[in-house]
């Protein structure tokens, strides 16, 4: 029976060996190639770097849509998801402290309680919820540090500008009305025209925050890549330190409106009586002067006649009615007392001597 060398023995162990090892080296680097596959959630979008470098997935395109993404394992390629098309919101609390907040001191310091100053230097704090969402996920993931306290700054600058500019009444309404100048185009001709519109602080406010973040934004797009969809106003109030002396500012302002309002309707009423009176007055005025004038034109009718008739023969006509006069007297006369001479008489009415 012939024996194997000791060499060609080893040799080909070593042989074996090697197979083995080149397969566990195969599985391994396919169990690594696979370990890299990730899914993108369908609420967000990827974005996959390789070194720190972006991987496009076409010419000019970065975003991964919702998907398995075939990539190698961390920390050679990372696979970040950015939500896509989803609202978001943050509190902004920077110029706001609630009414018991003992936190802070009795003085007001700016530098560590926040407020803001209205049209009228009244001192009000406002807490608001900015909802926004990601409009381009590149250059929010690459070009923005410290989202939350980005927002925080330029909503607190968007807030302190805006309100500059309000009543406090204004703000606690969240609206106004504002005379502006607008270009018209009338009879062919373009003039310039003033009409009333409305408007409200948050739409303000809203415009304000994204005309800064758009300043500060992708400079080739004029862009920023948060896009702010509205701001809400949670609370508005003067703070603790003069709240008491603005309520009672304001209860006094409530107070003299009330009693304008009143001294107004007074006014009005006062005024509707004056019209009706006269009213009522001038209706009486022109109806005796139908009268007066009536009765003129009817004695004008009976005295022209006779004014004829005495102009044609006055002696005539003055011993007729002198006539027709005594005997109107002498009828209506009644009885006749004579009084002697050197005598006096009293004459009293017949009713007055009656009721003594």
């Amino acid at each position: 029976m012939a024996q194997r060398k000791p060499g060609k023995v080893v040799f080909q162990g070593i042989e074996s060996g090697m197979k083995v090892f080149r397969w566990m080296v195969l599985v391994l680097v396919v169990l690594f190639a696979v370990s890299g596959l990730a899914k993108v959630q369908p609420t967000h979008v990827g974005i996959l770097t390789r070194f720190g470098k972006l991987v496009p997935v076409g010419p000019g395109n970065y975003i991964h849509e919702p998907g398995f993404v075939l990539a190698c394992p961390f920390p050679i390629d990372q696979l970040i998801q950015i939500p896509k098309g989803l609202e978001q919101q943050i509190e902004v609390t920077n110029v706001w402290a609630a009414l018991d907040d003992k936190e802070f001191n009795d003085d007001i310091d700016p530098t560590i309680e926040g407020y803001c100053l209205t049209a009228e230097n009244d001192v009000i704090q406002v807490k608001v919820v900015v909802k926004y969402y990601i409009s381009d996920p590149v250059e929010h993931e690459f070009n923005m540090i410290d989202q939350k306290g980005f927002l925080d700054s330029m909503t607190v600058a968007a807030l302190t500008e805006s309100i500059a500019s309000w009543k406090f009444d204004e703000v606690q309404h969240m609206n106004r009305e504002v005379t502006v100048t607008v270009p018209q185009v009338v009879n062919g001709q373009e003039k310039m025209v003033t009409e009333t519109r409305k408007e409200t602080l948050d739409e303000i406010v809203v415009k304000n925050l994204q005309d800064r973040l758009d300043r500060v934004g992708n400079p080739e797009t004029g862009r920023s890549a948060i896009r702010i969809s509205n701001v809400d106003f949670v609370d508005v109030h003067h703070l603790r330190h003069v709240k008491a002396e603005f309520e009672a500012k304001q209860t006094a302002e409530i107070a003299v409106q009330v009693a304008k309002d009143e001294a107004l309707k007074q006014a009005d009423r006062l005024r509707t009586n004056a019209q009706i009176d006269a009213t009522q007055r001038i209706k009486n005025a022109n109806i005796y002067r139908r009268q007066v004038l009536a009765n003129t034109i009817r004695d004008a009718r009976e005295f022209l006649p006779r004014l004829q008739e005495f102009s044609d023969a006055p002696e005539y006509v003055w011993q007729r009615e002198y006539m027709n006069t005594m005997e109107e007297v002498w009828t209506n006369l009644g009885e006749l007392k004579f009084v002697p001479a050197n005598s006096r008489v009293v004459l009293q009415d017949e009713q007055e001597g009656e009721q003594k």
